[in-house]
């Protein structure tokens, strides 16, 4: 992906490439788990990953995002890498980190979303509630309501997979 000049379309295509990047890492987490629910609950998250992505596609294409195999690769690569990280903790360490982690994330998503046109909104609002309900898993997770930690994940996909602008 090679992010056009103007500020805007360049943080909407960066966003995209972090959609890439956490589904690599995501993958790569749940592939080291050896329990059964962690390892469904990380690939619960990954689909999270992949609707967002679907859901950016067409914007990031008519802001002119040009895909280069290369440049997802490097990106998918740097996922896998910091997911091999967090596989390396125990599992309370990890979900900590990973919920403290979201937070820049969900603030920088909200700046884009405070200055993006009014044609970009919804799909930006939901960019950023994506990472609030990752967030929302993570805390969950930390509380041991590890039954209910995905509902909120599981509400945003649908939406995502629903919504017309969120069509493959």
């Amino acid at each position: 992906m090679n992010p056009p000049t103007d500020s805007y379309a360049a943080d909407v295509c960066r966003a995209y490439l972090g959609e890439v990047y956490g589904e690599a890492m995501y993958k790569t987490i749940a592939m080291a788990q050896t329990d059964a629910r962690r390892r469904a609950a990380w690939l619960t998250m990954v689909d999270l990953e992949v609707a967002m992505r679907e859901r950016l596609v067409s914007t990031v294409e008519r802001l002119d995002g040009d895909s280069s195999p290369g440049e997802l690769d490097r990106w998918r690569a740097a996922g896998r890498a910091e997911g091999v990280d967090y596989t390396r903790m125990p599992w309370r360490e990890m979900i900590t980190r990973f919920e403290r982690e979201l937070g820049d994330d969900i603030e920088r998503y909200r700046a884009l979303e405070r200055g993006c046109p009014v044609t970009d909104a919804e799909m930006l609002s939901m960019l950023t509630e994506h990472e609030v309900v990752a967030q929302e898993f993570a805390r969950r997770e930390l509380s041991g309501a590890s039954c209910t930690s995905l509902d909120p994940v599981l509400q945003l996909i649908a939406r995502l997979r629903s919504s017309p602008a969120g069509s493959r």
